[in-house]
């Protein structure tokens, strides 16, 4: 309860005594002393801030001691402590039994104050129970101020008493025999092998882990030293005798190994963590005098234990059989096991006829319906039989790699060994060749005379190209039968196209434009009408010399043709007169006159104009009689007016 007030009331703030209240007062007012009321003479507080004097800094202040200056220090806006002198004495303070009125309410010591708690102590040991206790400011008898005992009933036990190895909590810190004035001294064990060393100790009662109760490790740092540990074979001093190995626990025994075959003799022994010289750590020699003579030597058939396991010659001994007829080969059924062959005996078995010399195993067969080498097979390969070739095919041909030698010619054999495939009945010399890409005929041709040539139809029309062919059992892709392409990289030349006027061969007929060309005809003298003679065919009109007319009759002369209407006093330029081209020479003036006396005689003429004396030919000239139909005959005879004419034609 320290810091609790005691006794009676403290003295308040002393103050000098020259000083009443009043001026006290006065001279805590600051600058602006309070001005006297008018009418009653009482100072009127003017100034806007009241505080009271907090001397014991508790936080309330003496309502006696006031000022107006704000925000001084040492002041409080509270005004109810009612002992400024004493900072535990203050509103709501705690009231103690100390005849002081701590809360400032009037009262002293009133309530249940804080300090008046007894503590029964039934042991007298200056300590009560904290679960037995009374309240008051007079001390009861039996009961104590303190409390915290644990045990009320052991007057050794209290806070702060001395602990002891005893299991209990003497000094009520709930932790029991820690420094007990009894415990034992223990020894650092750094390694954990139970010996410490004297360097460093500690007090326990009990075995603390990491120490120990003796000081005799030689070696705290390592835990396979301390006395009394078995001796290892470790080169390590490990019961600190200062000796290294001796009658270590672990140390195997070694046999004397006099012959060096590595193993050696059970009865010569000794004990050691290191060989000692010609011994070694194998017991199992049967014979230490005898190198050849140990575990796992080989067996030699020599009437001899070599490896030592109590048999003699097992597992190299031999078999020899019964050779009744010398021929090298005896019987299973005889036999007798020894290093070496007995009189009679022999090394090979197998004999299946002993009385006959010439029959054993490996002797030749012969077709004589004996088993001569006593395979239990007759005849086979015999040496007087014949080559016959397996014939899995059964198409009567063999195959040349499965042969037998055979006495006759059985079930599944051919005499023959030409058979390709001896797999397949229909492939043998005498099969006809069929187009599948296999020689049926085995004659290492394929498809040979069965293939189908093909040609390549580049621009897929359907026509394939002469020079270029393979041949196939089926068309290859992009091929046909036929080689009649004339152009294989254009599809529109074949032999079905449709010929087109374009100096292009479409049909393959090796003709080019024929039948879809124009006949165009001469026209020398370019009259516009051709010659029906001088032709050309083309797909479009020459750029000169040529027409689609063919009516010319003379292309010579621009004036000869069938659209002329005049007539010519000369031909043409070949001596003819056919202008028009109509096949004619049409006379222009093709009549004689007929002038004759008509009417009354003497008087008037009537006929016709024309020739006075026949009709001359184109171009001849002759006497024309222009006219004398109506003429006034003058002269009589009715000759008309004559003129000198040529014949005109066209």
């Amino acid at each position: 309860m320290g810091g609790k007030r005691l006794g009676a009331q403290s003295d308040r703030a002393m103050m000098p005594p020259s000083m009443t209240p009043s001026l006290l007062v006065l001279a805590l007012w600051g600058c602006t002393p309070p001005v006297p009321d008018g009418d009653s003479g009482v100072p009127v507080d003017t100034n806007p801030c009241t505080l009271y004097a907090d001397a014991d800094e508790d936080g309330y202040g003496d309502p006696a001691v006031v000022t107006h200056t704000c925000d001084l220090s040492g002041f409080v806006d509270d005004a109810s402590d009612c002992d400024d002198g004493d900072a535990e004495a203050f509103p709501g303070a705690t009231e103690y039994c100390n005849q002081l009125d701590d809360d400032c309410d009037g009262a002293v010591d009133e309530g249940d104050p804080e300090d008046q708690v007894w503590h029964r102590d039934r042991d007298a040991d200056g300590y009560g129970s904290d679960d037995d206790t009374l309240t008051g400011c007079e001390e009861p008898a039996g009961y104590t101020r303190a409390g915290g005992d644990c045990d009320d009933d052991d007057p050794d036990s209290f806070p702060g008493a001395d602990e002891f190895c005893d299991g209990l909590d003497q000094d009520c810190d709930d932790t029991v025999d820690e420094e007990a004035l009894d415990a034992s001294t223990w020894y650092l064990d750094a390694d954990g092998d139970d010996h410490g060393v004297a360097d460093e100790t500690t007090l326990s009662c009990d075995d603390p882990r990491g120490w120990a109760a003796t000081t005799d490790d030689c070696d705290d740092s390592d835990d396979r030293r301390f006395p009394g540990n078995p001796e290892l074979c470790d080169n390590v001093d490990n019961d600190c005798d200062a000796t290294v190995d001796e009658a270590a626990s672990d140390a195997p025994a070694w046999f004397l190994d006099s012959d060096g075959d590595g193993h050696g003799d059970p009865a010569e022994a000794e004990v050691a963590c290191d060989a000692p010289p010609d011994h070694v750590d194998d017991a199992t020699d049967c014979d230490d005098q005898d190198g050849t003579r140990y575990p796992d030597a080989p067996e030699q058939c020599d009437g001899d234990d070599e490896d030592c396991d109590s048999l003699v010659d097992e597992g190299v001994t031999e078999t020899f059989y019964l050779d009744a007829d010398a021929d090298g080969y005896g019987v299973d059924t005889t036999t007798v096991e020894a290093c070496t062959a007995p009189s009679d005996y022999v090394a090979e078995p197998g004999d299946c006829n002993d009385a006959d010399g010439g029959i054993k195993p490996g002797a030749s067969e012969g077709c004589d319906g004996v088993d001569e080498d006593c395979d239990t097979a007759i005849d086979e390969d015999p040496v007087d039989g014949d080559t016959f070739y397996g014939d899995s095919d059964g198409d009567g041909f063999g195959d040349a790699l499965v042969s037998q030698i055979a006495c006759e010619l059985g079930s599944g054999w051919s005499a023959t060994d030409d058979d390709c495939d001896d797999g397949d009945a229909a492939v043998n010399p005498d099969a006809a060749e069929v187009c599948d890409h296999t020689d049926q005929d085995c004659d290492s041709s394929v498809d040979e005379g069965a293939t189908t040539t093909f040609y390549d139809d580049g621009d897929g029309d359907g026509h394939g190209d002469p020079a270029v062919s393979t041949q196939a059992c089926s068309a290859p892709s992009g091929t046909v039968e036929n080689s009649d392409d004339c152009d294989d990289g254009d599809a529109t030349v074949n032999p079905d196209a449709t010929e087109v006027c374009d100096t292009v061969d479409q049909d393959c007929d090796t003709a080019v434009d024929e039948g879809v060309t124009t006949t165009y005809y001469a026209d020398l003298d370019a009259d516009g009408y051709g010659d029906a003679t001088s032709v050309v065919d083309a797909c479009s009109l020459p750029a000169s010399g040529y027409v689609a007319d063919d009516t010319d009759c003379y292309d010579l002369n621009a004036a000869a043709n069938t659209a002329q209407t005049a007539f010519f006093s000369t031909d043409r330029g070949d001596g003819s007169y056919d202008w028009t081209c109509d096949g004619l020479e049409e006379q222009e003036l093709p009549d004689a006159a007929t002038c004759a006396a008509g009417g009354t005689s003497g008087k008037t003429c009537e006929g016709d104009a024309g020739w006075e004396s026949g009709v001359p030919a184109c171009g001849d000239s002759a006497t024309w009689v222009e006219n004398c139909n109506g003429a006034v005959d003058l002269d009589g005879n009715c000759g008309g007016k004559t003129v000198t004419a040529t014949q005109m034609c066209r």
